[in-house]
């Protein structure tokens, strides 16, 4: 097995690839993230490009904000349902106010499932946009962006102290994902970490 390096590197976070097999059959890909060790994101039967380690580092980090995401969106519910039922008629889904418990349930998990695509967004005008347009039967007022002003601030600051915590669980899982696939590959995965481990080789740039 031979390491390429590191080919692309983030803050937190250095990933290469593990070239395995004499007849170079198939590359893994690494992050190595600093302090928590070395992680086999895939495995690939094919060329690696520093495009596509890009592309895998990207995808890494999104993976980890959605968890993100997914982890911190529930404390903000409460003010954001108050919000949409505050709207005048013909401005929010009306659902949100039946008696009947299951209706009201699934209007409000659109209402939920709005605020995570707005999440996606880093800053105050693109979360309220997303929002509303993710969020059935909504027409915001300017009122919106102020809360999601708050929100992005206080979702953008969750993640950012638990970036690292975040990376290394989808790092695991996706490392998990691979090892599954067969025992062969079990064993190829150790072998590709402890290559990596054992060198020495400076970053590509």
């Amino acid at each position: 097995m031979k390491y390429s390096g590191v080919v692309v590197a983030r803050d937190k976070v250095e990933y290469g690839y593990v070239v395995a097999g004499e007849e170079a059959v198939f590359r893994f890909v690494v992050a190595n993230i600093v302090d928590h060790g070395i992680h086999i994101l895939a495995s690939l039967p094919r060329e690696v490009t520093e495009e596509g380690i890009e592309q895998f580092a990207d995808t890494h980090h999104a993976y980890a904000r959605l968890l993100s995401d997914r982890k911190c969106h529930k404390r903000y519910m409460a003010e954001v349902l108050e919000y949409v039922r505050s709207l005048p008629r013909g401005c929010r889904s009306e659902q949100l106010f039946n008696k009947d418990d299951e209706r009201r349930a699934m209007s409000e998990e659109q209402v939920r499932e709005g605020l995570l695509k707005s999440l996606n967004e880093r800053d105050a005008f693109r979360a309220s946009t997303a929002f509303e347009v993710a969020t059935p039967f909504l027409r915001a007022d300017r009122r919106l962006v102020d809360l999601m002003d708050r929100i992005t601030a206080s979702a953008n600051r969750f993640y950012d102290e638990g970036e690292v915590e975040f990376l290394v669980r989808v790092a695991e899982a996706m490392q998990k994902k691979v090892v599954s696939t067969s025992p062969f590959l079990k064993e190829q995965v150790e072998k590709a970490r402890a290559c990596v481990e054992s060198s020495n080789i400076p970053a590509m740039r």
